[in-house]
């Protein structure tokens, strides 16, 4: 196999060479032709006044080859352009305040390019609603609330939300999303758990 491939890369560079070298032998004309006849026939007698063929100068025509460069088109100026990726975004749930629910929230695009939010998670409170929200900060240190989700109920929910999907994927602030427990005996609800999403 390496002899195959020494041989056609030889045979690649002898090309590139003819090509290269091939270009500059521009002076033709000096040359004659070759001496050597081709006959079909042996003639007998001379009846014609055999010609010597007279040196021709032969020019070479060289033709510009076409350099093609592509240009870009600007959206909205005659071309789309490619379509913004919208790979699902995934964020890990962890659990906060000793309650053990983690799992995952999806960040994904409806039809229409709105933000979907879904979640799966496991060691849910069973058969109590939580509130879930996306917030401006960090999960240790939540702003304000950006947008309220769906309630979860046994670990799942999911929120269509009057946003881009891109305009949230790739925002530029931080943003969390928290998941609160249900109320405590003294009505205080604690988070139970937080992903950060960007």
């Amino acid at each position: 196999m390496r002899i195959f491939l020494t041989l056609v890369i030889l045979a690649i560079i002898g090309f590139g060479a003819w090509i290269i070298w091939g270009d500059n032998d521009i002076d033709v004309a000096g040359e004659s032709p070759s001496p050597t006849a081709f006959t079909f026939f042996e003639e007998t007698s001379a009846p014609f006044a055999e010609e010597t063929p007279s040196p021709t100068a032969i020019a070479r025509v060289s033709t510009p080859r076409a350099t093609v460069r592509p240009t870009a088109t600007p959206l909205g100026q005659g071309g789309e352009g490619p379509a913004p990726v919208r790979s699902p975004v995934f964020v890990a749930m962890y659990a906060l305040n000793g309650s053990g629910q983690h799992g995952v929230a999806a960040l994904t695009a409806s039809e229409n390019d709105q933000a979907v939010i879904s979640f799966n998670l496991v060691d849910s409170p069973v058969g109590v609603f939580q509130q879930a929200y996306v917030f401006t900060g960090t999960c240790f240190n939540l702003g304000s609330i950006r947008y309220a989700l769906s309630p979860l109920m046994n670990g799942g929910s999911m929120t269509t939300l009057n946003a881009d999907f891109l305009d949230l994927a790739q925002s530029q602030s931080s943003l969390a999303i928290a998941v609160y427990g249900p109320p405590d005996s003294t009505q205080t609800q604690n988070i139970y758990a937080c992903g950060q999403l960007r």
